[in-house]
């Protein structure tokens, strides 16, 4: 009878520490904002998205308002915020992101201010990368390379489960592919501008999601092989790790992706190539993971 009676108190005891804990992740991207609640900060409980607005004045409060609707009444323990760079993480601030109009939006300290909990600001890939690496798709490998394909290119390298960013987040994204076409436009031969989702829009009229033929995966998938084999040289890492919007349709360019990387100089043999776990998701929960550390 004892033994059932402590029984029910813990798990009693359980379930109003599990009530009372609450951390917030909020991705911001170049087309929507995602603000996810979670309880024990290992996975997203409940998320809502929003649309990004283009003009960055009422971006904190409707920012706050989604964070609002998702603790509900909840205390909030800790908030963690996934944004495009560059970042002024000291001064809690995005600058001047390319997917974005916003420019020197002061983040962390009005939110600080409103919901009196600690922030923590960190880039958007380095927050895919964390969740990728830490239980996704990399949590099996030692040194893991993340690279987000989404309105953007982002990336980033860990070594166990910790972001390798060096002075500033790396920018695997703006690597130049095509140097002519750089030498006639500057940055129009990068990465990013060449095979990023925005990229993929100009480019062929249709967003990823709307593209089934396979030709144009092909050549998507040739553009991508040369930024990946690039920064797969530079970092020789265990695992590539693709997340990000057009990673949602990695089986369509899967097979031509390997088959482009098997052609190059390879001194070593070449790591996996693999969809994200949390393909979409990925840099929501990394700030989630952030905001529990930082409780």
């Amino acid at each position: 009878m004892l033994v059932s009676t402590l029984s029910g108190q813990f798990t009693a005891f359980l379930i109003l520490v599990y009530n009372m804990l609450m951390f917030i992740g909020v991705d911001i991207g170049g087309t929507k904002i995602r603000v996810a609640g979670s309880r024990l900060g290992r996975q997203i409980d409940y998320s809502i998205k929003i649309a990004t607005p283009i003009n960055q004045h009422g971006a904190i409060g409707l920012i706050s308002q989604a964070i609002e609707k998702v603790c509900k009444i909840s205390q909030i323990d800790a908030i963690g915020i996934s944004a495009p760079g560059p970042l002024d993480i000291e001064n809690g601030m995005i600058l001047k992101p390319n997917n974005l109009t916003w420019r020197n939006l002061e983040l962390v300290t009005p939110l600080k201010k409103r919901f009196n909990c600690p922030i923590i600001l960190e880039h958007d890939a380095a927050c895919g990368a964390i969740a990728e690496a830490r239980t996704g798709a990399g949590k099996n490998h030692r040194n893991m390379l993340y690279i987000t394909i989404s309105t953007g290119i982002g990336t980033c390298f860990t070594v166990d489960g910790v972001p390798i960013k060096g002075r500033f987040n790396s920018e695997g994204g703006k690597q130049i592919i095509d140097y002519d076409h750089h030498v006639r436009h500057q940055e129009l031969g990068s990465f990013e501008y060449i095979v990023s989702g925005k990229a993929i829009k100009r480019r062929f009229g249709k967003i990823a999601a709307e593209i089934d033929d396979p030709a144009t995966w092909q050549l998507i998938a040739y553009d991508l092989s040369v930024g990946i084999y690039n920064l797969i040289t530079i970092t020789s890492p265990d695992i590539v790790v693709l997340g990000g919007g057009v990673s949602v349709h990695f089986e369509h360019f899967e097979r031509y992706l390997n088959e482009n990387l098997k052609r190059y100089p390879a001194f070593y043999p070449l790591p996996m190539v693999v969809q994200a776990k949390y393909v979409e998701t990925a840099p929501t929960l990394g700030a989630i993971m952030l905001a529990s550390q930082e409780s």
